[in-house]
């Protein structure tokens, strides 16, 4: 996703960090690693991981709604 604001789960959470208040203009985008993709689910899981250590992450499984 690209474009600041344009986020899936948190605004200010990036794999490697977290912003003080949401992404800045000067890169308007936030990063996040895709663990798994279904193609027939249409499931995507998502992980971001907000010290690049695996200390402070947060998982996300995203699925349709129809």
């Amino acid at each position: 996703m690209r474009g600041t604001g344009a986020f899936i789960a948190l605004p200010k959470a990036f794999n490697g960090g977290e912003y003080s208040e949401g992404p800045p203009r000067e890169n308007a985008a936030v990063t996040y690693t895709v663990l798994d993709y279904n193609p027939s689910t249409r499931a995507l899981t998502l992980t971001l991981d907000i010290t690049d250590n695996g200390s402070v992450w947060w998982t996300f499984r995203l699925i349709p709604n129809d």
